[in-house]
């Protein structure tokens, strides 16, 4: 799973969350890898995220993503990651369960 920001350079709010996400990078490099995406420079990937304020940081894993919409503080995030971590192993877990369960409906209709 990465934490990620999206920012915009020109966003007063995207340059104030840098000291924590700064922060949050050291806290999590044992972890979970961190990154940024400037929307400026990689707009499509900003697009296909749909992201349309700035700043967003967000928990993605696949082809999944989590929204986080605490306090930015570091450690607000860092718990929300794990949250988010855990929240991932069981959807995924309960994915390939209901797969299996619906194979077996379909093995037993025939």
């Amino acid at each position: 799973m990465w934490i990620v920001k999206f920012y915009s350079p020109k966003c007063r709010h995207s340059i104030s969350l840098l000291p924590e996400f700064t922060k949050l990078a050291q806290m999590a490099k044992d972890k979970f890898p961190v990154g940024v995406v400037n929307c400026l420079q990689d707009n499509n990937l900003c697009l296909e995220y749909d992201i349309t304020a700035y700043p967003r940081v967000a928990f993605l894993f696949k082809s999944y993503i989590i929204d986080f919409s605490g306090e930015r503080k570091s450690d607000e995030m860092m718990r929300a990651a794990e949250v988010a971590f855990d929240e991932f192993k069981k959807f995924l877990k309960f994915k390939k369960l209901s797969k299996r369960y619906v194979l077996s409906l379909k093995q037993i209709q025939r």
